[in-house]
């Protein structure tokens, strides 16, 4: 006959570890470390989507910031054409240049005394 010779501590260990099992204890402490991943895990993926969404705000603050300037300097030229233009408008209608077309360009000369007519507004009606 075979004699089994067991470790008092390994076959205890094993009796209670059934028994703590099967009433439910090991289960618990699998669902409270279960519980505890799940909750790091969902704070990792909420500091992880936080992290991401301050790193796209400040990248688009950068963006509007060139856009801004890009903006600012086109309206500065803009501007300045726009004043230079108005300057040429005004020298374009100058009685002066407008005298000087007139007599150059479409050989017009200030009317002689036989060449001025009046008319009264009952002659245009």
């Amino acid at each position: 006959m075979t004699s089994r010779v067991y470790n008092s501590s390994s076959y205890s260990s094993s009796i209670s570890q059934k028994l703590l099992h099967k009433q439910g204890v090991g289960g618990r402490s699998t669902a409270i470390q279960n519980r505890f991943i799940k909750r790091w895990v969902i704070w990792f993926i909420l500091i992880t989507i936080l992290a991401l969404f301050y790193v796209w705000s400040r990248i688009r603050i950068v963006q509007l910031g060139y856009e801004i300037n890009t903006l600012q300097k086109e309206y500065t030229e803009l501007d300045k054409e726009a004043g230079s233009m108005e300057v040429e408008v005004e020298k374009l209608k100058s009685p002066k240049r407008l005298e000087e077309v007139a007599h150059k360009k479409l050989n017009m000369h200030p009317p002689k005394g036989d060449q001025i007519v009046l008319v009264s507004p009952e002659e245009i009606e």
